[in-house]
């Protein structure tokens, strides 16, 4: 379906290698997050047999965001001008083949989703907390399937509501071939990889020829509401998993003599983990989103490449989170580093031990992993 036949196509080419690049940062995270469960599932040892539950959620929010940023959204640009702010883009897949609809169902799972992992990663540091309170009726409270189902049933309750609330006050997109056939300026038709296209008010970028042109008019209430709803709440995010981070390392100090020096390794690791998986999605996803917004609020240009930029960066988040997630723990690392050893064909060493009795047999062992 062409939506503006009478453009040559010649005029209206595709980036892409910007394409082509998320495309494939977003098969690498998918592919490292179902390997990052597998890995989850099958070499977590019992005494994390309950902690894996949270790990292997926390994996599954992960991958569905990815999904979700690598399928459903593409390179935004921000409009300003001296009478009028917004932003402006393209979706892909669900917008469409379902119009509007499809462009604010993506918006309001995007939220939905970026909750539900937020959530996730406090109630998972509540549990740390439970764990290390020595009182088994607090830790097992946590674990309780009633427990964390109507836990996520309230959560996503809230989570639906906001997306309702988004879903419904977002403006709705125009295909492109709307949008030509009632303008008579469009401008600077040139061998560039988009189509620029002018208003009085708005300054439109076309990419391909069958996508849509979405609008988020930040100058009306309820997208400004919203947009306040997302900053409120990130805050106190933070100031509860700060907080809980602090109570966290507090228990471990101070109930360290009863338990094992590996038990408190292991608690230190996992934790460890969890502030870095909490700061993760604030360094690559909403620092370039803050930065983004504060461009077009003080209207300041930003150039193409720096869009560029910023959603390769996002971008990166998936595989970064399940990189730490190899590293901080340690079964984990010990099989990757025996995985990889085993493909490139690397042997385990032989040491050779003389035993302290009094026979001459030389006993060889094999050392896999220090």
């Amino acid at each position: 379906m062409v939506l503006f036949p009478d453009v040559p196509n010649n005029y209206v080419v595709i980036n892409n290698t910007t394409e082509a690049i998320l495309f494939a940062f977003t098969l690498l995270s998918v592919s490292l997050e179902l390997f990052l469960m597998y890995v989850i599932i099958r070499q977590s040892p019992s005494t994390m047999k309950n902690y894996r539950f949270f790990l292997v959620l926390i994996a599954i929010w992960d991958l569905l965001f990815t999904l979700h940023v690598g399928l459903f959204f593409q390179p935004l640009e921000v409009c300003c001008t001296a009478t009028h702010t917004g932003m402006i883009g393209l979706l892909t897949s669900l917008a469409y083949y379902l119009g509007s609809y499809g462009v604010h169902i993506t918006f309001g799972s995007a939220a939905f989703l970026i909750g539900f992992m937020s959530v996730t990663q406090m109630y998972t540091l509540a549990y740390r907390y439970a764990v290390l309170n020595q009182n088994s009726e607090i830790s097992e409270k946590f674990l309780r399937k009633i427990t964390i189902a109507c836990f996520f049933v309230v959560v996503a309750a809230i989570g639906l509501f906001y997306a309702w609330c988004m879903f419904n006050t977002l403006e709705s997109p125009q295909r492109v071939e709307d949008l030509l056939n009632n303008s008579k300026d469009l401008l600077n038709i040139s061998n560039r990889e988009v189509i620029e296209w002018k208003t009085s008010f708005w300054k439109y970028w076309i990419w391909p020829m069958n996508e849509l042109v979405f609008m988020i008019d930040l100058d009306k209430s309820a997208p400004y509401f919203l947009a306040k709803a997302v900053v409120v709440g990130l805050g106190l995010f933070t100031v509860v998993c700060s907080t809980l981070i602090f109570l966290v390392f507090y228990k471990m100090r101070r109930n360290a003599s009863h338990y094992s020096a590996q038990t408190i390794q292991m608690h230190k690791r996992l934790t460890q983990l969890l502030i870095v998986q909490i700061t993760m999605p604030i360094t690559l996803v909403l620092v370039p989103a803050a930065v983004t917004l504060v461009a077009l609020q003080f209207s300041l240009e930003m150039g193409e490449f720096s869009y560029m930029y910023r959603n390769f960066i996002i971008a990166l988040y998936s595989p970064f989170n399940c990189i730490i997630t190899f590293l901080f723990i340690t079964p984990y690392r010990k099989y990757m580093r025996g995985l990889i050893a085993r493909l490139l064909g690397i042997k385990p060493k032989a040491i050779e031990v003389t035993p302290v009795n009094s026979t001459n047999t030389v006993i060889t062992v094999i050392q896999h992993d220090r």
